[in-house]
């Protein structure tokens, strides 16, 4: 069983990335790929209530493949929080993903993770006890004190690499709610260091499908010197748990 915890589909501005949801169900057939938790990317380019209709329509066309998770513009003010219950008992998404919008359109309107707005809609994920995916851009010290700042929500955390190896993994071991996406690594030797440092059961599976090739993240994990259960807690066990919890 794999279940990819990072995958969009929806507009690519520079018109180069096949985005659309067969083009995704291929990639994901051709891997062997189970599930994919997936988002809209219209949610940070233009409507964020539309984009979020468009994923619930993917997962319920596709519901034994897709996982929806809603997503929203924070740069904006009129029925950004009212969004967070209407995904959630309306379309019946089941998790947030926040995209990171410092290098596309909109470049500094929201904030960031200091945002806010985000603040508010984080009030009612945090009492919800939704899943949050950060997309990778952030460092690991500003997720690091959003998810102390939010106890109660299951943060995962995209963009390790070994750049900032020793900051992923600081964040991990100190923080109880925070989880490591490996998309960003690009061999093996990562994520055996990953584990012996925070375990296995802290990292999560992920490919940033469409932008990135798929099969380099399944690679690693099944090349890397691990232990079979270690494999199986990275591509869905943790996941699973995250999901059961929500």
């Amino acid at each position: 069983m794999i279940i990819d915890v990072n995958s969009q589909f929806g507009f690519d501005r520079l018109e180069s990335t096949k985005m659309d949801p067969d083009s995704i169900l291929r990639q994901m057939d051709k891997l062997k790929i189970d599930k994919s938790v997936i988002t809209c990317n219209e949610c940070m380019y233009f409507d964020f209530i539309e984009g979020n209709n468009r994923t619930a329509q993917l997962v319920k066309m596709h519901p034994d493949r897709f996982i929806g998770f809603f997503s929203l513009n924070t740069g904006r003010y009129i029925g950004v929080v009212d969004e967070v219950e209407r995904a959630i008992n309306t379309l019946g998404l089941t998790g947030f993903r926040f995209f990171f919008t410092e290098v596309s359109f909109g470049r500094g309107w929201s904030s960031g993770l200091q945002s806010l707005m985000l603040a508010k809609v984080m009030k009612k994920v945090n009492d919800l006890g939704l899943p949050v995916f950060l997309e990778a851009g952030f460092s690991f010290a500003q997720m690091k004190t959003f998810a102390e700042f939010y106890p109660k929500t299951k943060i995962i955390a995209a963009g390790a690499g070994y750049a900032n190896m020793a900051e992923a993994i600081i964040a991990a071991q100190d923080t109880e709610n925070l989880f490591i996406e490996i998309s960003g690594l690009d061999a093996g030797d990562g994520i055996r260091f990953l584990v012996n440092e925070v375990s296995s059961e802290k990292i999560i599976f992920g490919t940033n499908i469409p932008f990135n090739l798929g099969s380099v993240a399944i690679l690693n994990v099944n090349h890397t010197k691990i232990s079979d259960k270690d494999k199986e807690n990275i591509f869905y066990k943790n996941i699973e748990r995250i999901l059961k919890n929500n």
